[in-house]
């Protein structure tokens, strides 16, 4: 058993500021979820969706020795890797092409036709 929340932490961030792992304090032990997975826990209480993305904040109060409360201050909506939805389509809409939103987001990225047949199956 796991029994009762004693604490929860943000354990490391990354570069970018997103977690990489969150650690959980229990009665049964010490955990730590990975910083995706983390979304899976920690759900929002309203619809019980995951969180959006692994950029967040803790605010956590107690009570007895024990979490009472939990308040997650996010910010993104994904997993911080790729190419951002919303951007790309913003850079769309003001006039970017696909190869320009494509370079943006994945720099250094050659663009062409794929050719299963050519040697290596390079584009």
């Amino acid at each position: 058993s796991l029994g009762r929340l004693k604490n929860i932490e943000i354990g490391r961030r990354g570069r970018t500021g997103r977690v990489l792992y969150t650690v959980f304090e229990t009665e049964g032990g010490r955990f730590e979820i990975p910083g995706d997975r983390v979304r899976w826990v920690l759900r929002r209480p309203a619809d019980g969706g995951i969180l959006r993305s692994t950029w967040f904040n803790l605010k956590v109060k107690r009570s007895g020795g024990f979490v009472r409360e939990v308040q997650i201050d996010g910010r993104g909506f994904g997993h911080g890797i790729g190419m951002c939805q919303w951007g790309a389509m913003g850079m769309a809409e003001s006039g970017r092409s696909y190869e320009e939103i494509l370079k943006h987001y994945y720099p250094g990225v050659r663009i062409g036709v794929y050719d299963p047949g050519a040697r290596g199956g390079d584009a």
